[in-house]
């Protein structure tokens, strides 16, 4: 028996059928949890499809708490987005690496032709493994004890915003059980954004949930951090070393440029804004800091912290 999970939520242009293709021996299940209206789309054989419609988590959160079998059978559960492109063999890899590493909380890094909001995800080639205190919605990979843990909060959220930094809080930090695995590579193919807005109701924004959401966890670091690094040659140190910080700053200005080479082959309209994110961080690449200037609806600045409360 296959003792791990890929769960997409699929619309009718999910690329998830690539992943399949030459899976002779795969370690790993499908399930597709399709939101479109095609009754003959996405059956075959050795997947299974169940239909659901609405946001991301919310249907995530339903699914996972009406099949409790699914997190008693499986022991990593890999739950990327619809528009990755990867092969089976990276899913492999994803999964061996969880496994390896002892890993609670996990993704794959992304390339540098990914559409990306944060630049820690992107991928490191002098890199292993980082680990870190962030992993994003976009393809999170759990151990079923932290699934477990945090499946309430899946039913919690509309947009996803927040769960990036809450997931590694419940993982437990200074345990080292968290990390972004430089080992496999992803691109995220569309822009960022999505069609899990479009179910925000009462007002509500993403920031509104991304706020609620540090604030109800005291979550007060929002500095993306790499904590430790395995390189490509197999050492293992923390973030804090002058070596570490050599072989993160060169990763990263190799990833930087690749980034910004792609963003300008696709005329990306934010592509000037991109390059003076990524020189900002490249001074700093074990703290990456994407969005200083950004104050939450309820007063919380992303950096310095929730907005001082009246007496």
């Amino acid at each position: 028996m296959r003792r791990n999970l890929v769960i997409v939520r699929a619309g009718d242009s999910s690329l998830h059928p690539e992943w399949l293709r030459g899976a002779t021996q795969r370690s790993w299940d499908l399930l597709v949890s399709y939101f479109g209206d095609d009754p003959g789309r996405f059956r075959q054989q050795d997947v299974v499809r169940i239909d659901a419609k609405g946001a991301k988590w919310p249907a995530l959160h339903g699914l996972l708490t009406e099949r409790a079998d699914l997190l008693r059978d499986y022991d990593y559960i890999w739950l990327p987005d619809d528009d990755i492109s990867c092969r089976a063999c990276d899913i492999d890899g994803l999964f061996a690496a969880m496994r390896r590493h002892d890993l609670l909380l996990g993704q794959p890094s992304l390339s540098g032709r990914s559409h990306f909001s944060f630049s820690i995800t992107l991928h490191n080639p002098l890199t292993r493994l980082r680990w870190t205190n962030f992993v994003e919605t976009m393809v999170p990979c759990f151990h079923r004890d932290l699934l477990t843990k945090c499946l309430p909060l899946l039913g919690r959220t509309v947009s996803g915003w927040g769960l990036d930094w809450v997931w590694p809080k419940e993982a437990g930090l200074a345990a080292r059980r968290v990390a972004i695995i430089d080992a496999v590579t992803v691109t995220h193919t569309r822009p960022v954004g999505g069609p899990n807005y479009r179910f925000m109701r009462d007002g509500l924004t993403p920031s509104d949930e991304l706020a609620r959401a540090l604030r109800t966890h005291g979550i007060e670091d929002r500095v993306t951090r790499i904590e430790g690094i395995l390189t490509v040659g197999g050492f293992r140190m923390a973030a804090r070393f002058p070596m570490a910080r050599c072989v993160l700053a060169g990763g990263y200005g190799l990833a930087s440029l690749t980034a910004v080479a792609a963003a300008y082959a696709r005329r990306d309209p934010q592509r000037w804004t991109l390059v003076k994110r990524l020189v900002r961080n490249l001074a700093h690449p074990a703290a990456l800091s994407d969005y200083p200037h950004i104050v939450l609806p309820d007063g919380t600045d992303l950096i310095r912290g929730p907005a001082a409360r009246p007496e």
